[in-house]
């Protein structure tokens, strides 16, 4: 720790630093995707997970749980999908 009182006049401080560090030292990156297929929702995800289909106006109108990948039927329309904390909104054509 460097401690300084005030001073009223230009200070060049140089810092080095050796090695590569990130500030993570252990970090996991599960991997969902979300997106629109022809006549659904494909969902693929790292580990088993509850997935949730809601209209846009809020109606529940699938709910399975998923490994791996699926493909969820759904007319076409607008759709928000939550599986576990993410949320997205999937557009099927």
């Amino acid at each position: 720790d460097y401690y300084m009182d005030p001073v009223e006049s230009a200070i060049h401080v140089v810092a080095e630093f050796t090695g590569t560090y990130t500030g993570v030292e252990n970090a996991e990156t599960a991997v969902t995707k979300v997106y629109a297929v022809a006549g659904g929702i494909a969902v693929e995800v790292a580990e088993a997970a509850n997935v949730q289909v809601y209209t846009i106006a809020g109606t529940l109108v699938s709910e399975q749980t998923v490994s791996e990948k699926a493909t969820i039927a759904m007319t076409q329309g607008v759709y928000i999908v939550k599986v576990a904390d993410k949320v997205s909104k999937v557009i099927v054509k």
